[in-house]
């Protein structure tokens, strides 16, 4: 069936085929070209993983574990942002993108002001074609991050790229920044440096009142001055109980020897004068020994407010030291933001190809190829089941009643052709 309708119909076959090969040729030749250019970022082990931002280690800490799955996937989600896309569109002009304006150098960012037609404005249709052009690839268990973009010419790609990379990376840069961190633990650092001088101040004050140089020296000196002068007070006091004795001896005595009268009235009266000098002496000590009480509860005293001072300029230096060492900390973070250093690196950069990626001639010719054949046999087909009227030896019957032909001589003369075929057709049924 299929040679008969190849053979019956070979000229309707040939021209749907040579027009679908003309449609596919036309489409190689006017469809419009798309280039890509491709990079590479590689994520490696930077401060932003693996140290913590200053502001973070000013109160309690926990213990937070977090896999490199999780920061790939995050820097996923941003090349993805919205944001990327619009800073891009406006880096190199939505017209541009657009294909509505020819690449220039020029940046646009800033010039953007929404309008009432937002939704069909040309920046709006640039992000959707930049959105639909641009992706992110990594293999698993890889930290290097492949960036394509598409565009209608290999500069306009390539640039693309570069501003999507170079938008990014000012991104990162931020997002692993603290803003005005370091201008908060400089403001912190000076105020705490001025509570631990005025400490420092109150301190050295509190010393020259209680007019010491140290407050355990000066108590260890004044426990031995207290201690020798209560071992003199005891002496004094021993002294004291031995002139009283010999007083009330010789007060026994005086009347009972009329002999040695004159003798023992001189020792008594000796005896009487140095026990006078003795209670004075005692008295001295008892007085100075009250003093030495009273500058050791003095010392006490000063003891806990020195104390209680010198715990404030120990904690005001403690709390200085530490908010000194986080804004350290944070100007090297914010030289690190000015000059952009991150974990993350270009290995590749936007590349520049010349050959566009589509149409792809080969498989637009294939396509062509396989779609002319296959119409050319399904018209042929088409035509002979229903456009080709049937013969009799065609039919299923081949007892069916024999057609009618006039037998005249008319018929004959007019038609000899046909009368020759009945003739044929008479034979072939017997």
């Amino acid at each position: 069936m299929l040679l008969s309708a190849a053979k019956n119909h070979w000229f309707a076959a040939s021209v749907v085929m040579l027009l679908t090969l003309a449609l596919a040729v036309l489409a190689m030749i006017f469809l419009p070209r798309k280039y890509h250019s491709e990079a590479m970022i590689f994520v490696k082990l930077g401060r932003e993983t693996v140290a913590l931002d200053p502001t973070a280690s000013t109160g309690s800490m926990v213990s937070v574990l977090e896999s490199r799955d999780n920061e790939i996937n995050s820097i996923r989600d941003m090349l993805y942002s919205r944001g990327i896309m619009e800073k891009v569109a406006d880096r190199i002009g939505p017209e541009v993108i657009l294909g509505e304006a020819p690449l220039t150098d020029e940046s646009f960012e800033g010039n953007f002001v929404p309008g009432t037609d937002y939704k069909g404005s040309p920046r709006q249709r640039a992000i959707l074609e930049l959105r639909e052009n641009t992706d992110v690839m990594n293999s698993r268990k890889s930290s290097v991050l492949t960036l394509m973009a598409k565009a209608s010419s290999p500069e306009l790609a390539q640039r693309i790229l570069n501003e999507y990379v170079d938008v990014y990376l000012a991104m990162h840069n931020d997002a692993h920044q603290t803003p005005q961190s370091n201008r908060f633990f400089e403001e912190q650092a000076k105020l705490l440096k001025i509570q631990w001088q005025e400490s420092m101040k109150a301190l050295q004050i509190a010393k020259e009142d209680a007019g010491v140089v140290s407050i355990e020296g000066a108590k260890d000196n004044l426990k031995v001055q207290t201690h020798e002068t209560e071992t003199l007070l005891m002496s004094v006091k021993s002294r004291l109980a031995s002139y009283q004795a010999k007083l009330e001896k010789f007060e026994t005595l005086i009347g009972k020897n009329p002999l040695n009268q004159q003798r023992i009235q001189g020792e008594y009266l000796s005896t009487k004068s140095e026990l006078s000098a003795t209670l004075a002496e005692k008295q001295a000590i008892e007085s100075e020994l009250e003093a030495m009480l009273g500058k050791a509860a003095k010392l006490n005293r000063d003891e806990v407010a020195i104390g209680g001072l010198q715990q404030e300029v120990s904690i005001a230096a403690t709390n200085f030291a530490q908010y000194q060492e986080l804004h350290e900390q944070t100007r090297i973070e914010q030289a690190l933001h000015n000059d952009r250093f991150t974990n993350v690196r270009i290995v590749q950069k936007p590349s520049f190809v010349p050959k566009p990626i589509s149409p792809k001639k080969t498989l637009i010719g294939l396509a062509g190829i396989v779609a002319g054949t296959s119409g050319a046999v399904l018209i042929a087909v088409f035509l002979e089941l229903f456009m080709t009227p049937k013969r009799p030896e065609d039919k299923d019957d081949l007892y069916a009643p024999e057609p009618d032909y006039p037998d005249n001589d008319e018929f004959t003369a007019a038609e000899p052709e046909t009368r020759l075929a009945r003739e044929v057709v008479d034979a072939a049924n017997g």
